[in-house]
């Protein structure tokens, strides 16, 4: 599994779309409330079905939460 941070951003919205595209395993972080509108924009793009976005795991963390981050790379 990969695990990608800013994953809610441009860059990291086609980050995680393209490591889908290769059927990888993915956890994507994101901060408790973060906009996801980038994200579902940029997939939209790519995806026509959520069922293809199936190997996507969102896990909530803040980076400068050593506890959040320890549970987000369990895995």
């Amino acid at each position: 599994m990969i695990l990608v941070t800013g994953a809610t951003g441009f860059l990291g919205s086609h980050l995680v779309c393209q490591l889908l595209l290769q059927h990888k395993k993915v956890k994507a972080l994101k901060r408790t409330g973060s906009a996801m509108a980038e994200f579902q924009f940029v997939s939209s793009l790519y995806f026509l079905t959520a069922e293809q976005l199936a190997n996507l795991i969102w896990a909530e963390a803040d980076l400068l939460n050593v506890g959040d981050l320890e549970l987000a790379f369990t895995g």
